[in-house]
């Protein structure tokens, strides 16, 4: 295709002239595609798009072309500005408000992204990738007034009946936001119909079912599972489901199983180390991340970036130089997969952090990205580890209280919470959240080790 662009670009300068402004917006366009991370190419571009609005009015493309270029510096707020821009000047395309609204719902600035949907169905109805966007976009904002028109775009977006059992998993997500429960166990119960030899339609109904206190009924829909499911999807799909209904114990001797059944399946080893680093059990997270890396198992490239990344997390919380050199080296491994990428920046920034000669300048440098882009609530996780680090206990407690907020049913935040908590001294909103994770993990060995932390502390203190 840029061999085509590069012909159809030749055609234009022979009608108009290297001075004409569409050989000029081709030949911008060109330095753009062409420029992987060449900074005189994209200067060259960003001069040329200077001129074309000096001589010619602003043009939704040229905005366009902006965006395209803060994207690739990383300078995300900028194109949110350009691709805004390019809408209100006049630009109608589909793809424009679907980067636009991307950009916003990682930045969770999900009112921005309303309103641009609002403006944007004034003009034109949405297509259905819009209107899921748009529903997710109230997912973020959970406003109980919106809730009617994120459910009519969810309708525009996946129409029932379909025959896709993600349909009706996917708008159970939405009914359960909305509060309507009944109607999301319904179309999830239904998305079973379609499709029971499929491990995620039992785990939706599954996790639904444990979320709305019908413990009982989840682990009759578990027993259901086991007969249905073919033998060689059974085990994953088991500890998964035990994971889901926040049993820990149980969930941690499946995945042994799973394990035990298929020692070199990537992704049970995959599954199984993630499982093992949510339940704050880093030794055993640390041995299978590093077995699922091991090259004679040729596991796929999402997999392997990822292992790579909580390994270095998990290897630099050792806290000596040789463990940040180690962990430093596994995202070198990474940047020759996938060049530089804002998540392995972040743990760079996390495994710096280690060093205390160099902790001060990480923290302002994470602080940065932050503003750029938001943290995912696992990057919050580490700039709390910062703060806590650089003795700002209070910055920590406030961002871990924003982390809880969002995810309220999620151990290990609550039990990182706690910690903080009473590290601050807060004991009795110690008490609080431990209160709420005995609740969801009763008999789990971190609820014991808070509860421990926090009764050393009374007996401690003067």
């Amino acid at each position: 295709q840029l061999d085509a662009a590069h012909k159809w670009h030749d055609e234009i300068r022979a009608i108009e002239g290297e001075q004409g402004p569409l050989s000029r917006f081709g030949t911008a366009a060109l330095l753009v595609k062409e420029a992987h991370g060449d900074r005189q190419k994209i200067d060259a571009a960003r001069k040329l798009i200077k001129d074309l609005k000096n001589d010619y009015l602003d043009l939704p493309r040229l905005s366009l072309l902006s965006a395209t270029i803060f994207e690739l510096e990383g300078q995300y707020q900028q194109a949110i500005r350009e691709y805004s821009k390019a809408l209100e000047i006049g630009d109608t395309q589909a793809r424009t408000l679907s980067r636009l609204l991307e950009l916003l719902i990682q930045r969770r600035e999900f009112a921005k992204a309303e309103a641009e949907l609002v403006r944007y169905e004034l003009k034109t109805p949405l297509t259905p990738h819009l209107a899921r966007l748009g529903a997710e976009v109230w997912l973020g904002m959970r406003d109980k007034q919106s809730a009617a028109a994120a459910l009519r775009r969810a309708e525009t977006a996946a129409p029932l009946p379909s025959r896709d059992y993600r349909d009706y998993v996917w708008l159970a997500r939405l009914h359960q936001a909305a509060g309507d429960n009944a109607r999301a166990e319904t179309l999830l119960r239904t998305s079973i119909d379609l499709a029971g030899h499929t491990p995620n339609t039992w785990l939706a109904l599954i996790e639904h079912l444990a979320r709305t206190n019908q413990g009982e009924q989840a682990s009759k829909e578990l027993d259901r599972m086991r007969k249905t499911l073919p033998k060689d999807r059974q085990a994953l799909a088991v500890a998964r489901a035990y994971e889901a209904m926040l049993k820990p114990d149980e969930a941690a001797e499946a995945y042994q199983a799973a394990l035990q059944a298929t020692p070199d399946d990537t992704a049970v080893l995959a599954a199984a180390a993630d499982f093992q680093r949510r339940a704050d059990r880093p030794a055993e997270a640390r041995r299978l991340y590093e077995r699922l890396l091991n090259p004679a198992l040729a596991a796929a490239a999402d997999l392997t970036v990822k292992a790579r990344r909580h390994l270095a997390v998990l290897v630099a919380e050792r806290g000596d130089s040789a463990s940040r050199a180690a962990a430093l080296a596994l995202l070198a491994e990474n940047s020759k997969a996938l060049g530089d990428t804002v998540a392995d920046e972040r743990v760079r920034l996390f495994i710096h952090s280690r060093d205390e000669q160099q902790l001060q300048t990480a923290l302002q440098k994470f602080q940065a990205s932050a503003q750029r882009l938001l943290p995912t609530p696992d990057e919050r996780l580490l700039l709390a580890q910062m703060y806590e680090l650089a003795n700002e206990v209070g910055q920590a407690r406030t961002l871990l209280a924003e982390v809880v907020d969002q995810q309220p049913a999620n151990p290990q935040y609550l039990a990182r919470f706690a910690r903080v908590l009473i590290k601050a001294g807060e004991r009795d909103d110690a008490r609080r959240i431990i209160a709420r994770l005995e609740m969801l993990e009763p008999t789990g060995e971190r609820v014991r080790s808070v509860k421990s932390a926090l009764a050393t502390v009374k007996t401690t203190a003067p």
